[in-house]
Parts: C-alpha cells; sequence; structure tokens
C-alpha cells in the first residue's frame, strides 16, 4: 500500500487557495486562545503583528480594532486604532495594555477635526527608539496610505509624524489599478530602511492585490516610489487572489506570507528574499507553496483564519510562534485574536494531514489517474467527509475575486462516498449534472464493532474505511463492518477527498494499493480570469470581469468563458506541472493571441476562421518540465480573444514510500 497521508507524499496532493489546501503543518495553538476577543463597538479586531522587544524580553502583540464591516458610521465619534498586549512567559499568559495608536483630531488622517483610522502597526526598535509604520484613512476613507509614528518604549503612545509616508491621492495608478498602499511593514536594512506594503485598487475596495516596496535613508522617509514586487498581472507564476500582511525576518530574508482570499482563507503561501535584495521583483521566490496552516472546529475559530495571515516571528531558539485571527460562528461573527507555535524547522512536516473547510466545501485530489483500486483511509471529522474517485470534473472557482468558492462544475463527473452521524451514502455524479443514488445505509461509529449502534452527536473518533473498487465487484466496508457489495462501471479519473462545509478533516490514514498514471487536469474559464487578477468592476457583477463580457454557448468546452476585443488583454493560467493544452473556439470575430510560458513567447495563433467552430485544442507545449508554471495569452491585436478553457499535466512528487 502507498500511504498518501505520510509526509513524503505531500507534494502528490493538488492544492489551491480557493478550492482546497490539505496541510501537513505542525502548529500547536495556545490553551490560553483566544488572546482577544471583540467587543462592541469594535468587534473585529484583525491585522495583528507580534514583537519581542530586544530590551525588556517581552512579548508585545500589536492589533487593529475595527468595527464589524470595517467601516464606523458616519455619525461615530470613534476611529479605527492599533491596541497592545503583552507576555512575560512566552505567550503563556498575556496582559492588555491598551491603545498605542489612535488617529490624530488635526492630521493628515482627519476631516473638520473627525479622527481617521490609523491601524495595521509593524514596530521595529533602532537606536534606543521604536519606529512603527501604519494604515491610515480619511473620514469616510476618501483617502489613505502608510503613516509613521514613533515611541520611547514599546508600549507607546507613538506619536504620528506631520505628514504620511505614502498618500493614494498622490499615487498614479500602477499598471494602471493599484493606488492604495496598506498593511506595511519596517524593515531595517545595512544602509536603508525598507518598508513592504500591500497595493490594492482605489480606497481598496480590492479585487487585485500586489506586494509593492519603497526604500528611504530614515525610517520617516522620504520614501522611494514604490515598486510592485508580486502582482497576479505578471507574467510568472503567482496564487490567485492571494493578500500579504505582516513581514517577518530571519538573520539573512525577508518572509512574506499571504493568505488566500476566497471563501474558506486557510490556504497559505511564503515568499522570501535576502533583506538587501528585498527591494527588488527578481529577489522574491516562492518558497512553500500551501499546507502551512489548518483550521480546527473551535468555537472562538469556527469561520476561520482571516483578515491577513499569520503574523510570525522566528526566535533564537528554532520556535515560530504567529498571532492569527479568526472569527466566532457566523451567527455572533466576532473577532478574536489567538497565539500558536511550531519548530521552524518542521512548519510542514507533520505526520498526517488536515482539510479544513471553515466556511465552504474543501476539494483535494491526489496527482494521478486511477481505474481500479483498494483504499483504505482513516478520517475523523464531526462534519461531513466524502472520498471521491474516477473525478473528471474540470477545476475552477466559482467567482473571480475574494469570497470564491468550488464552481459547481466541480461536483459533476465522479462517484462519491459520503458519511456522517451514522450515515453514509454512494452516488454517481454525470458530466451533465445528473445524481444517481447507488445505495445507502448506517454504519458504527469508530470502535464501536459491528454490533454497538451508533450514537447521535457524539464527537466522532477518526472512521476506518476500506473502499474496494474493482470490474468483478466493489465493496465498502466502515469501521470494521462490511456496509455495501456490488457493482459499478470502471471509470478512470482522479481519486480524493471532500471535507464539507463546517467541518475539518483529520486524514491519519490513505493508503491506495497501487500507484496511478499521470493526470491530466481541465482548468475552467474562471481560473484563467482570476489568475490575472481580473475582478468586477467597482459597481459590476461577480460575473463580470472589467473589460470582458461573460458569455455562455454550447460551442464553448464547459458552456461558458470570457469574451473580450481590447488589445493587450490577458488570461493567465498559474499551475503545477508539465505540459499544457489551450482550447477556444475559432470564428471571423476572433482576431491573434500570444502564448507565453513564464514570461517567454512560444507561439502567436489566429483564431480568426471564416467557418464558426467549436472549442478545441488550439496549442499543445508538447513534455514540459514540472514546475510552478505560469501560461498567459494576450490579445494582440484586431478582433477578439475567449478566455474558454486549459489542460494542463499534474505534478506528483514521484516518492516512492511503501508500507
Amino acid at each position: 500500500m502507498i500511504d498518501y497521508a505520510r509526509n513524503i507524499r505531500k507534494n502528490d496532493w493538488f492544492r489551491h487557495p480557493v478550492i482546497g489546501d490539505p496541510s501537513f503543518d505542525t502548529f500547536v495553538r495556545s490553551p490560553a486562545n483566544p488572546v482577544y476577543k471583540g467587543k462592541v463597538p469594535f468587534e473585529w479586531p484583525v491585522n495583528g503583528t507580534l514583537f519581542r522587544d530586544p530590551v525588556s524580553g517581552l512579548l508585545y502583540v500589536y492589533m487593529s480594532l475595527y468595527y464589524k464591516g470595517y467601516w464606523p458610521p458616519e455619525t461615530s465619534g470613534d476611529s479605527l486604532h492599533v491596541v497592545a498586549m503583552r507576555s512575560a512567559d512566552d505567550g503563556a499568559s498575556w496582559q492588555p495594555v491598551g491603545p498605542v495608536l489612535e488617529g490624530t483630531p488635526d492630521g493628515y488622517d482627519s476631516r473638520d477635526g473627525r479622527r481617521g483610522g490609523a491601524a495595521d502597526l509593524c514596530v521595529v526598535w533602532d537606536g534606543g527608539r521604536y519606529h512603527a509604520v501604519f494604515g491610515w484613512a480619511s473620514p469616510g476613507n476618501a483617502d489613505g496610505g502608510i503613516g509613521y509614528a514613533v515611541a520611547l518604549t514599546p508600549e507607546g503612545p507613538f506619536a504620528i509624524t506631520a505628514a504620511p509616508v505614502h498618500r493614494e491621492s498622490d499615487q498614479p495608478p500602477l499598471l494602471g489599478r493599484y493606488k492604495r498602499l496598506y498593511a506595511s511593514s519596517l524593515i531595517r536594512r545595512e544602509r536603508d530602511w525598507l518598508i513592504v506594503a500591500m497595493a490594492s485598487t482605489p480606497q481598496n475596495w480590492g479585487g487585485t492585490w500586489a506586494l509593492a516596496a519603497m526604500t528611504a535613508e530614515r525610517p520617516e522617509g522620504p520614501y522611494s516610489a514604490p515598486v510592485l514586487l508580486l502582482h497576479p498581472q505578471s507574467q510568472v507564476f503567482h496564487p490567485p487572489i492571494v493578500e500579504f500582511f505582516p513581514a517577518f525576518e530571519d538573520e539573512r530574508h525577508v518572509y512574506a506570507p499571504f493568505t488566500s482570499l476566497a471563501l474558506n482563507r486557510g490556504f497559505q503561501a511564503l515568499y522570501r528574499a535576502e533583506r538587501e535584495r528585498a527591494h527588488l521583483p527578481k529577489a522574491w521566490r516562492l518558497m512553500k507553496y500551501g499546507s502551512l496552516w489548518h483550521a480546527e472546529d473551535l468555537a472562538h475559530e469556527k469561520q476561520g483564519i482571516w483578515g491577513q495571515t499569520l503574523a510570525g516571528l522566528p526566535e533564537a531558539d528554532g520556535r515560530f510562534r504567529v498571532i492569527y485571527p479568526a472569527k466566532t460562528a457566523p451567527e455572533e461573527d466576532v473577532g478574536t485574536i489567538n497565539f500558536a507555535e511550531c519548530v521552524w524547522a518542521d512548519i510542514d512536516r507533520g505526520e498526517t494531514f488536515r482539510l479544513s473547510a471553515p466556511n465552504g466545501d474543501a476539494f483535494s485530489f491526489l496527482a494521478a489517474e486511477f481505474g481500479e483500486f483498494a483504499l483504505e483511509a482513516k478520517v475523523g471529522s464531526a462534519g461531513i467527509k466524502s472520498v471521491c474517485w474516477a473525478c473528471r470534473a474540470p477545476i475552477g472557482p466559482d467567482i473571480t475575486t475574494a469570497g470564491a468558492a468550488m464552481h459547481p462544475l466541480m461536483y459533476r463527473d465522479m462517484l462519491r462516498l459520503q458519511w456522517s452521524d451514522s450515515h453514509w451514502s454512494l452516488t454517481d455524479h454525470d458530466d451533465s449534472g445528473g445524481v444517481a443514488p447507488l445505495a445507502a445505509g448506517k454504519y458504527p461509529p469508530a470502535g464501536a464493532g459491528a454490533n454497538v449502534p451508533a450514537v447521535k452527536n457524539v464527537p466522532a473518533a477518526a472512521d476506518e474505511i476500506l473502499l474496494r473498487y474493482a470490474a468483478e465487484g466493489s465493496s465498502l466496508t466502515i469501521n470494521g463492518v462490511n456496509v455495501w457489495s456490488g457493482r459499478i462501471a470502471i471509470r478512470r479519473g482522479a481519486v480524493g477527498l471532500l471535507a464539507g462545509a463546517g467541518s475539518a478533516l483529520r486524514v491519519d490514514r490513505f493508503a491506495l494499493d497501487r500507484a496511478g498514471d499521470p493526470l491530466t487536469v481541465a482548468c475552467l474559464a474562471t481560473e484563467g480570469m482570476i489568475g490575472a487578477g481580473h475582478a468586477p468592476a467597482r459597481d459590476g457583477g461577480a460575473a463580470e470581469p472589467e473589460g470582458w463580457t461573460r458569455v455562455t454557448d454550447e460551442r464553448l468546452r464547459f458552456g461558458f468563458g470570457y469574451r473580450t476585443d481590447r488589445a493587450g488583454s490577458r488570461v493567465k493560467w498559474n499551475y503545477n506541472g508539465g505540459r499544457f493544452r489551450l482550447w477556444s473556439p475559432t470564428d471571423r470575430s476572433l482576431g491573434r493571441v500570444r502564448v507565453y510560458l513564464d514570461g517567454t513567447l512560444l507561439a502567436t495563433i489566429d483564431l480568426a476562421s471564416e467557418t464558426a467552430g467549436p472549442s478545441r485544442v488550439v496549442f499543445d507545449s508538447g513534455e514540459l518540465a514540472s514546475g510552478y508554471r505560469a501560461v498567459t495569452v494576450e490579445l494582440a491585436d484586431g478582433g477578439a480573444m475567449v478566455c474558454d478553457s486549459f489542460d494542463f499535466a499534474a505534478a506528483g512528487s514521484g516518492a516512492e514510500e511503501h508500507t
């Protein structure tokens, strides 16, 4: 048997910022969590940083207090501000410090004497003073950017300088879209100061996000014009809809963690650059793609991580300490700040993995294709669990901006075993959306044996599944009891796990009796759009990215796509794999497109044809070495382009580990 729940096989699992991320992380949460819970009117504490004071040795958490919905009502006299907590016992307990940074009544963050917002504080000790950068916004958020403040102690109060480091109203649009800088981190270098910050659309309404850098001789500035470091509009691999904050450092590197802005925000990626070169886009490298965080079914973090990502602190003893924001159940919807730690060198070396789905379904599958197989699985969760196989549906998000979830087409063309609360069902999902029930019944609870009835609503131990899928006959055993035998026609496809919304799967074993064959993954049009950072216009609907029109047409491979006639428009497919194929229809209204692989032009294709034709492969790359790739398709000039679909050969680890 090949056990894909072992760490040595972790790279055989497909992971995606929207769809799902099997995490082998080793974080252990503090029993003192939550460190802080929101209170009226500031019910959403978020965007924290973790700081160890080199003078006192104490740990500090700086967290932003936001209103539910982020912004205060116009009649409110309060403004967003930063409070601190300190710990003298390495995070075992925390004491409140109180406000350390507030908007000023007469500065650039105010209007008519009314305080603006001050949030997202990042602190650096140097030369006997505590230097900080923070995000600011005027009342009503008409303007905003980055400010600088200084204090003599880590507990402040931090005094804000008369002029900001950066002001949106002075910033020409970068790439025609990025104006607001926020979520900034301050870094002391040998000869200068570096700020790395998020860049967003005007007034930070979102839709697309980038990481930017500025440098200065002094911490208060003046700073250089911002340079984009990482962004989805580039022609290299970049995880879609991810947001950064805050950076952290070790002796040599600056690290930028990113979190997904999808419905489930548990996916994390980690980039890094050498500190002295971190102002250069080419210095940044993708260090880890996913497998860094898992949600747990706890009352104070029912909706999982949210806001920004982990605020990290690598310690001299090798431990990696973090604070992370979470939220309670939607009915209460109150933010919490929490503390966790792991060994930095072992951050993603867990013995088994979790698949978390705090807000919506999460799906992951092995990067291989199987026909007949025998599966031994051990999966624990109080929620709905599914093993899916013969999966041939395309992958992609349902929308192209924040809050994205699995596209409905992803639930087609598979066989699915679902079980929860002593009931199981086996269903056949065809490629047109039909669902045929094959069998259903009850199963005993884990450890109960064959003749002991299940007890409803008892927290579930790990269930043991034995599934045999073979031409001569298939069978299902749950927790030692054979609950079904029968015949199902053999279909080839991927094998994976689907976690139902609100569940967090603990996967202790997922062993197959054979290795699979190479798998080709099909991607929906939404995947190409979200990969290029296309988001709806601010006043538009979720289905209409700016400059594009969503079209439904039976000629398209999966019945829908996106169309544009703007020369220079791009779609982008980020993937981990090798060979790829581009699909498109042809007709007289279409024009020429350029196909790039990792920024290198491969071909120019003329899609114009006197005869309208259905979607087909219009470009095949041939064999390619596997890796994190980006395929960009650009409309050259004249005519239109349709974003249809894309195939790629999935990458697996190729590890040979048998048990």
